[in-house]
């Protein structure tokens, strides 16, 4: 599979897509969230269906750094999440990375709190 870029800018994040890594880093409040993030959706939507995720021994890896998220960009990430949370349950093999910055009012928390997610969440401080 092609790896999948695109730069953060002041409203949006740098998306990092390849075999085993999603990344996704910066401040996440696009006039249009739908528009903007739908290339990554067809991203991972190929990707699920290749056949290094269908080996479920390979590992996928979510690296996820969002300190300000408006609602839309919560709904989508929170879609993300049930997608992964769903392969996890099947057996594959899924880790999720949440960095956080002590003194800012992280969006990804409360996503994750009111989310009813297996997977485990390891929340890493950044120093």
């Amino acid at each position: 599979m092609q790896k999948f870029h695109v730069s953060a800018t002041q409203e949006t994040p740098m998306i990092d897509l390849e075999e085993g890594k999603i990344m996704l880093k910066g401040t996440f409040y696009p006039e249009n969230v739908i528009s903007f993030f739908q290339p990554a959706m067809n991203w991972l939507e190929e990707y699920y269906r290749s056949d290094y995720f269908q080996n479920k021994n390979n590992p996928t890896n979510l690296h996820i750094f969002l300190p300000y998220l408006n609602t839309a960009s919560s709904k989508i990430i929170f879609d993300v999440l049930i997608a992964l949370e769903s392969f996890h349950t099947k057996g594959h093999n899924i880790k999720i990375y949440h960095y956080y910055d002590e003194n800012t009012q992280d969006s990804f928390f409360d996503i994750v709190n009111d989310g009813d997610f297996e997977i485990s969440v390891e929340h890493v401080k950044r120093v």
